[in-house]
């Protein structure tokens, strides 16, 4: 049995033979078909060794990218959770394969920049696999592990959309609560939205053991839900059910829902709910179809759908001024806004501040309301207090991965880089998906805690998904410039000011929250040096 099944195409051949004699002179055995002779026994001889394996690394070029086989090998090791990817060209891999940590080896063999994270991942891969047949995974140990995905609008009216997305976020919202659960968050599941892909395949890449997932009718004046929990593993359903209900009480279905599943998990909930979120009734079917419009919105992650989900969230306001949820979905809302440059901050911090303090007078220990009362304080400059609301956000929903991410950046503005990098790597572990925001603070705190080659891989990453994210590319010439390569830094900056010439040094180093002043200095400083003007 091979340690290491390698994956390549047929014309990357003369390539990839330097990079098995490096593999071999780590002691690993690999099995990569250069003496398999085409035949009747071809497929079964591959899948044989695929079965084998216990890591499969995918070399994604120009020419694997389009190549049947490569795919269906790289799936493999998604359902085993060995799968390691690297990319020899500059290339973006097939979609259902790009949420997965890619190594880049940009340039083999001529150029080795890579190849130490390469053999690192090999090695973590290796060095947790448990054999032949292994099992859907996840970082958190023992913990059961769950991904609830989007539910299928079976409505002839598309507009119901809406209702299905918001019946998803509540469940997702309510699992999170219970410590014994590990929770992948709504955005990473909603990335498999319409997919068409295995159950087994979605759990890999999200590295869950349980999936739930299901399907919404709507008709006249009556409602049908049914969702049904898996096993990733084995595909058994574990547990399945149906709702039927009249559509002005819909929104006790989420109630059922959630206390049947977790049920069928064998969660153990704690005296007396510690920790259990409860969901604001709505006193009416219309406050919460404006709630879940305001929410589909939200999630469109555009300028103008954010001014239109803001509109739903004061009109939920109005009819539920009681119930904390308007309030913070807009928080998010603004948050988001001032964090992405949508919004001014002297306009934007006054109404932020505003609904941050609606909702902490109706719960001061919300997890939501706290995450908030985090990001206020961060862009406010008060860290101390924003540590503090991040903490209790954390310890009161700890499978909230937005938490940990404001947790994580605060710490790394602190001065704090490995703590935050833990943070932060956990809150994408509960989010998976690549998100260019989150990639950029984890960047950026890579290369504060002077780990230079990984924050460059983690800035590639971003870009590769996010082109227009000029913040990494900027960000990759502080790091050439800090290696002391200016060339690299240079053609970085020259490209950024390609794209958008309004890219200045003021502009990146603005707002400096950072406690030590003095770390936004020096990347003015590398900026400046690769020539960067200093500001409009």
């Amino acid at each position: 049995m091979a340690d290491i099944f390698l994956s390549y195409a047929s014309e990357d051949r003369e390539r990839i033979e330097p990079l098995v004699t490096v593999l071999e002179a780590e002691g690993w055995t690999l099995w990569w078909d250069r003496d398999l002779i085409a035949g009747p026994s071809f497929a079964d001889k591959i899948q044989e060794n695929l079965d084998q394996a216990r890591c499969i690394v995918v070399a994604w070029s120009r020419h694997s990218i389009s190549s049947n086989w490569c795919r269906d090998e790289a799936s493999e090791g998604i359902e085993k959770n060995c799968l390691v990817p690297v990319l020899i060209d500059d290339v973006r891999p097939p979609l259902g394969f790009r949420s997965a940590q890619t190594v880049f080896l940009h340039g083999w063999p001529h150029d080795r920049d890579g190849l130490d994270a390469l053999l690192e991942g090999i090695s973590r891969c290796l060095s947790t696999s448990v054999g032949v047949s292994t099992a859907v995974t996840c970082s958190s140990g023992d913990q059961r592990s769950i991904a609830v995905l989007p539910f299928a609008n079976l409505s002839s009216d598309a507009d119901q959309e809406y209702f299905c997305d918001g019946l998803v976020e509540d469940i997702t919202s309510d699992l999170a609560h219970f410590p014994q659960l590990f929770v992948v968050s709504r955005n990473a599941a909603f990335t498999f939205k319409g997919s068409v892909v295995s159950i087994r395949h979605i759990a890999g890449q999200l590295g869950v053991s349980f999936v739930l997932h299901g399907s919404v009718r709507k008709a006249g004046d009556r409602i049908r839900v049914i969702a049904t929990l898996e096993e990733a593993r084995t595909s058994r359903t574990v547990w399945s059910n149906r709702y039927d209900r009249d559509a002005a009480g819909a929104f006790g279905v989420q109630d059922e829902l959630t206390r049947e599943i977790v049920t069928a998990l064998d969660v153990e909930i704690l005296s007396g709910a510690q920790g259990l979120h409860r969901r604001s009734k709505f006193r009416s079917a219309e406050a919460g179809t404006l709630l879940y419009r305001g929410l589909y919105e939200h999630y469109r992650f555009d300028r103008a759908a954010a001014l239109t989900a803001r509109k739903y969230f004061e009109e939920f306001i109005d009819l539920e001024p009681d119930s904390i949820l308007g309030y913070v979905w807009l928080v998010a809302s603004w948050a988001f806004a001032i964090i992405v440059g949508w919004e001014r901050p002297h306009v934007a911090l006054p109404m932020l501040k505003k609904w941050v303090d609606r909702s902490l007078a109706i719960d001061p220990e919300d997890a939501h309301a706290l995450t908030g009362a985090a990001t206020l304080k961060t862009l406010s400059g008060d860290l101390d207090g924003a540590v503090d609301s991040a903490d209790r956000a954390v310890a009161r929903m700890p499978n909230f991965d937005e938490a940990w991410f404001i947790r994580g950046w605060i710490q790394m503005l602190l001065g704090e880089p490995d703590e935050a990098i833990r943070n932060l790597e956990h809150a994408m572990r509960l989010c998976p998906t690549v998100n260019a925001i989150k990639l950029g603070v984890l960047g950026t705190a890579l290369r504060n805690a002077g780990r230079h080659e990984e924050a460059m891989q983690t800035f590639r990453r971003c870009l590769d998904h996010h082109p227009e994210f000029h913040f990494a590319r900027t960000s990759m010439a502080v790091v050439h410039g800090m290696q002391g390569d200016l060339e690299s830094a240079r053609r970085e900056v020259a490209r950024t000011l390609k794209v958008d010439p309004t890219c200045t040094v003021k502009r990146f180093i603005s707002p400096n929250l950072y406690r030590d002043k003095t770390v936004m200095d020096r990347c003015a400083e590398m900026l400046r040096s690769a020539g960067m003007p200093e500001s409009d």
